[in-house]
């Protein structure tokens, strides 16, 4: 059986973004202190630059009239865990 392949999205396709960030509790014990993984619902723009500059942007909004996204978020590459294709939305 074939393998599906993985379909890399486009700028306005719907996604969700695994990512890990920075936990912090100051009152709580060393042994349990991990960094946390979140999930973010957005809509692709683009990965932007190379090696330590590489960020993966997204948005929350794209103005209909002119097709700029708006509501930008910038997740730097070494915390993208995974991005998943939700739908092709534009």
């Amino acid at each position: 059986m074939a393998r599906k392949k993985k379909k890399n999205p486009k700028t306005g396709d719907m996604v969700l973004v695994e990512w890990q960030d920075i936990y912090e509790n100051p009152t709580g014990s060393t042994a349990s202190a991990k960094p946390a993984r979140l999930i973010s619902l957005a809509y692709f723009v683009e990965w932007r630059g190379r090696g330590q500059q590489r960020q993966l942007i997204t948005t929350n909004c794209f103005d209909l009239d002119t097709n700029e996204p708006f509501g930008c978020c910038s997740y730097p590459a070494g915390v993208v865990i995974s991005i998943t294709l939700v739908a092709d939305v534009k």
